[in-house]
């Protein structure tokens, strides 16, 4: 039997995910999303992840910075 005849033998399912297929999903892809992106560039080792990811996290603080500066100039303007 070929994967597609099983596939379309299966009886419609509800749309949300069982805990059971949650499970399977997180074991088959882990839980970490960070590490699957990292992986995925070509980024491998612990100290080259986390000197990505904590430039990452640097630009993003730096970001919501200047977004908080921008609003708190524009709310005090008025």
């Amino acid at each position: 039997m070929d994967d597609i005849d099983f596939l379309e033998d299966q009886p419609e399912a509800s749309v949300a995910p069982s805990s059971d297929e949650k499970m399977r999903l997180k074991v088959a892809f882990g839980d970490d999303v960070a590490q699957r992106f990292l992986k995925l560039r070509g980024i491998h080792g612990e100290i080259m992840q986390e000197a990505v990811l904590d430039r990452y996290a640097s630009k993003q603080a730096g970001r919501l910075a200047r977004e908080a500066i921008a609003f708190a100039l524009s709310t005090s303007a008025e």
